[in-house]
Order: C-alpha cells, then structure tokens, then sequence
C-alpha cells in the first residue's frame, strides 16, 4: 500500500482516502501543518488533507513507517485543525494531491 500511495500522490489531481494518525516533532516550527507518509523519499509537496468539511494544506517532507494501515501522520497541530481530538489518535482523512 505504501507504493500505491507514493505514486498517487506523484500524480496531479491523485485522491487517496485512509487512516491519518499525528505525532509531535519538538523542532518543527509552532503552529505549522506538516506530514510524513509511508515510503516518501523525494522533495517536499504539498496535499490537502479532508475530514469532512474541514481541510488544510500540508507539507509532506517525510517518510513514516505508519503502522496498521495508515496514509499519513499529521503533525499534531494539523490533527486538531482538522476538528480531531488528539486522545482519539486517529481518523479517516481523504488526501488530495
């Protein structure tokens, strides 16, 4: 699953629907949405991460070993943007390229 996701998201227009669960990075600026998907290596890019009729912008820069089927790891500010409660640990989101 990981290489599926690699390579929808190298595609314009890609969307790709799973679990996201958030992790927190002491060196990452505060307030900033950022995210690590599965088998990433490459330069930064942005996606839109949906859960329901919230939304962001995130910048995937990392790769993440997203055990038990995850998409993405959002960093924990972008978790709760999106109207998730951190004790809930995960949710289903909807990727966008």
């Amino acid at each position: 699953m990981s290489l599926l996701l690699a390579l929808l998201l190298l595609i314009p227009n890609g969307v790709y629907s799973g679990i996201a669960s958030w992790y927190a990075d002491p060196k990452a600026p505060q307030g900033s949405f950022y995210g690590a998907v599965p088998g990433y290596r490459g330069h930064p890019f942005y996606v839109t991460v949906r859960k329901g009729k919230r939304h962001i912008r995130v910048r995937v820069a990392d790769s993440c070993g997203c055990p038990g089927g995850r998409v993405i790891d959002l960093s924990w500010n972008a978790f709760v943007h999106l109207g998730v409660p951190l004790s809930r640990g995960l949710t289903t989101v909807i990727i966008e390229r």
